[in-house]
């Protein structure tokens, strides 16, 4: 299990595609780096100032790693965007997910025309 992909996941959960969550992100360099920020009050930029602190904890790597567990018990992947297996064009869209789930045969991902049945 990826370190990167724990984080990323806490970060996709926690943040969404906000703007404000794409800055503290840039800002920090890494999902890690904004997590420990906003785990050991470190967070300096003042961007996440009124963000209610529940949005941090309602999600922990913990919860994380039990997504993950599921994801691998029933066969499904979990990409992060920084995974080379993560599909290259959907980097091109502006507030693309940090992490994708896929099922399947995932060496398609990396074909140059794709489409994707989306749900929940």
């Amino acid at each position: 299990m990826s370190q990167e992909l724990l984080y990323a996941l806490w970060y996709h959960r926690c943040f969404g595609k906000t703007q404000k969550g794409r800055r503290a992100l840039l800002h920090y360099g890494s999902y890690k780096g904004l997590y420990d920020a906003v785990y050991d009050g470190s967070e300096e930029t003042g961007l996440l100032k009124n963000t209610a602190a529940d949005k941090f904890t309602s999600f922990s790597i913990i919860d994380a790693e039990k997504v993950l567990w599921t994801c691998e018990d029933n066969g499904w992947q979990a990409i992060a965007c920084t995974s080379p297996l993560y599909p290259r064009l959907l980097l091109d869209i502006p507030d693309h997910p940090h992490v994708i789930f896929a099922d399947g045969d995932i060496s398609c991902l990396s074909e140059p025309v794709a489409f994707a049945i989306v749900g929940s």
